[in-house]
Formats: structure tokens, sequence, C-alpha cells
């Protein structure tokens, strides 16, 4: 196994977000969750800490590859939400250029993409509705 397939190489066997805890999944011969304690830096089998190793122990002499955090529902709705609020933003920012007084499509096409920005908007607000 190598230490590249962790988030930071230069830190083998550190999760992605090593402020927090939480389980991620690792693999080795088979995929296997460990949790990740922040406050003394070291993987456990359980949140209560009944075994633990160190991080380049789980890198290097254990041989983990890092597949990723286990996220719950809650922070994958964030993150959802989160990446729907920078699609809008983008599509504002790109209609910034419409109300331009250059543009060169004119003010009746300008008025058009207005009106194409702000359902693509909508559209995208109304995503996070379904879930």
């Amino acid at each position: 196994m190598t230490t590249q397939n962790w988030p930071d190489p230069k830190r083998p066997g550190v999760p992605m977000f090593p402020e927090r805890d939480g389980w991620h999944a690792l693999e080795d011969d088979e995929r296997k969750e460990y949790w990740w304690d922040a406050h003394c830096s070291c993987w456990t089998t359980s949140e209560d800490g009944e075994f633990s190793w160190i991080p380049d122990d789980m890198s290097s002499v254990l041989g983990f590859s890092y597949i990723g955090p286990v996220l719950t529902p809650t922070q994958i709705n964030e993150m959802l939400a989160a990446e729907r609020e920078r699609c809008i933003l983008a599509c504002k920012n790109e209609g910034k250029a419409f109300e331009s007084p250059e543009y060169a499509g004119g003010k009746s096409n300008a008025w058009g993409e207005l009106f194409a920005v702000s359902e693509c908007i909508e559209a995208i607000r109304t995503l996070g509705a379904a879930l």
C-alpha cells in the first residue's frame, strides 16, 4: 500500500476533517469503519476509544487505504444545500453580465437571458424541496 491515497500525502494516516470526530471508511483487505478521535489525533474501533492507533500505524504499519468520511444524512443535506447556494451565486454572477449596457444582445435579449437565469435559480432552490 502507498501513503499517497490519504487526503494529504504529507500526513499519511490523517483523515479528511482531522479537526472533527467521526467515522471514516478505511480499507486493507476489506472495507472497515474506524472512529477518528480529534482530541487525541488517533483512530479507534469505537467512540469510547477502546483500542487506538496513531495515524502512522494506520497507514504504514497496518497498511490501510483511506476511502473517505462516513457522512450522516444531516451532513449530506448540509453539503447539498451549500452546493445549491454556490450554484445560485454562480447564476446571479452570470446574470450581471446581461444587465450591462455593453451587452451585445440588446435590451430585449438581455431581458430574456435574465429571465432564464432567474428560472435556473428557482429550479436550483426547489431541488432542496425534494430531499
